[in-house]
């Protein structure tokens, strides 16, 4: 995680200034590394990054559609 957190750039994003499929892959990664001992939460620019992204519409209605949120539940992520 400490790797893709170094990757996001000052503007929140890891290419750019638009969102990218790169983004896209590292919010799932870095919402997946929320239940890690040492998780996403724990890398700042990467727990900005994942909460951003978490309020985009289109993440919102996909994890919606999935039945997923960013809660961590005690067992983990499903």
């Amino acid at each position: 995680l400490a790797h893709f957190a170094d990757q996001v750039q000052e503007c929140g994003l890891l290419v750019g200034e638009q969102v990218t499929v790169a983004d896209i892959m590292l919010f799932v990664v870095a919402r997946w590394g929320m239940s890690l001992p040492h998780g996403t939460q724990n890398y700042p620019r990467l727990w900005d990054f994942t909460q951003r992204m978490a309020l985009l519409p289109a993440t919102v209605r996909a994890m919606e559609t999935e039945g997923i949120s960013m809660d961590v539940p005690c067992d983990g992520l499903g």
